[in-house]
């Protein structure tokens, strides 16, 4: 602990001894056991559609050679051809962009929806005396479980797209690039030696300027969780407030948590600021570049106008490609940040009283109260053990009310035992 606290004061990200580990055997859950169908077919379905989509790139690059020729040749027809050939691969590409988009927001919700009702269906049964040292639960199992999840999804397409553009770009670039004579040494493939150097680059310049950004933007999300913790924990039953509007020290330790978060967001906004100096950079150099390397050979007659701009949507689409990392650092340093609050609940549920608690409610129940199918089955028994201050009401005559967090499953309690009236859930 002392360790953790000085590397996070150096403003280096901490994560937990084996919490990465942790997230991955947790949230990997999704692709095994029931849900395992859905999730592979998601995952299908999206290389399928990313696949596509990249053919419809690589066939956009080569009009991109034809147009130009037809230019320099001034060749109407041909021009007018490459402008309706143009209209179709917009609406084709337009069309894959719209399938991918609702594949992708359904694999979201779906693996979003499995994982936070595994954390949720644990920490009810743990309530209590048993309940996790944790801070802002409910951030955890809602905010971070969510930006822990999402993004993955994003990733799976963008760095699948990735790959296959740069095999097919950098072909491109072998190919029609030219080659370079510089001193009288010939370089052939040198566009694809100056993408590989130019990206290099970017991406070190980028990891150089923002490499504590995970560690602050991990603070400033505790930071955001503390407050809307805190805020919720003044609003007693019945929606009422249980602190009065003129508390001092209820006011003051709100002030103190708001002025936290302030100083929180202080190094997030600086090292924000640094990357962007970088993709700023980076998105206006990225298409003069290849054009200021192709100018010898097109000026040599070497290359034709539409093997230059070929070359130049080749080498954009290579540099954004490799370059990754720069376009989603920011989001890589809050998932890591949300991936190891997740962790920590988690763990801190797995080991000691509560999760010995956990493993025997398991083997008495005969099934896994984790286990998303079986949540509203086990939750009784839990609210029995760990949560004596569950709300019971009685109804009428002998009309028992439960009213617990069985209602998220949105199945009832089979086998329900009636006594003397009517079981209401």
């Amino acid at each position: 602990m002392e360790a953790n606290g000085a590397a996070a004061a150096s403003g280096k990200e901490v994560l937990p001894p084996g919490s990465m580990r942790a997230f991955l055997r947790l949230a990997g859950g999704f692709w095994v056991g029931p849900t395992s169908r859905a999730a592979w077919i998601f995952v299908g379905l999206t290389i399928i559609n990313v696949m596509v989509s990249v053919a419809v790139q690589y066939r956009i690059n080569g009009w991109t050679a034809e147009f130009f020729n037809a230019l320099e040749r001034r060749d109407a027809v041909t021009v007018y051809c490459s402008v309706l050939v143009f209209g179709r691969l917009v609406l084709f590409s337009a069309f894959l962009a719209v399938v991918q988009v609702a594949v992708r927001l359904k694999f979201q919700v779906a693996w979003r929806r499995w994982l936070t009702g595994k954390l949720i269906s644990r920490w009810l049964c743990l309530r209590g005396p048993l309940a996790p040292r944790i801070d802002a639960p409910e951030s955890r199992t809602v905010d971070d479980a969510r930006i822990a999840t999402e993004p993955v999804i994003d990733w799976l397409a963008t760095l699948t797209n990735a790959g296959i553009v740069v095999c097919l770009s950098c072909g491109v670039l072998w190919s029609v690039g030219g080659t370079a004579i510089i001193r009288g040494h010939r370089i052939p493939g040198f566009m694809v030696i100056a993408v590989v150097i130019y990206a290099a680059a970017v991406s070190g310049m980028t990891l150089l300027l923002g490499h504590h950004l995970s560690g602050r933007v991990a603070r400033k999300n505790a930071a955001e969780a503390k407050l809307r913790f805190e805020l919720a924990g003044l609003r007693g039953t019945g929606g009422r407030s249980s602190a009065t509007c003129g508390d001092p020290g209820c006011r003051d330790g709100i002030g103190r948590t708001l002025d936290g978060l302030v100083a929180a967001w202080g190094p997030v906004v600086f090292g924000q600021a640094r990357t962007t100096l970088v993709t700023s950079s980076n998105c206006i150099a990225a298409a003069v570049i290849p054009l200021l390397l192709e100018s010898q050979n097109y000026l040599a007659g070497r290359i034709s106008l539409g093997a230059m701009m070929q070359t130049a949507a080749a080498f954009v689409a290579v540099q954004a490609s490799l370059n990754w990392i720069v376009d989603n650092y920011l989001k890589v340093a809050d998932w890591r940040a949300s991936v190891r609050r997740v962790a920590e609940f988690w763990m801190s549920m797995d080991g000691g009283g509560a999760g010995q608690a956990w493993r025997e409610d398991s083997r008495n129940r005969r099934e896994a109260i984790g286990d998303e199918a079986n949540f509203a089955a086990a939750l009784p028994l839990c609210l029995r053990k760990q949560m004596p201050s569950a709300r019971v009401g009685l109804h009428g005559a002998g009309h028992a009310d439960i009213s617990g967090s069985c209602l998220l499953s949105g199945h009832r309690q089979p086998g329900a035992v009636r006594r003397r009236g009517r079981l209401r859930m």
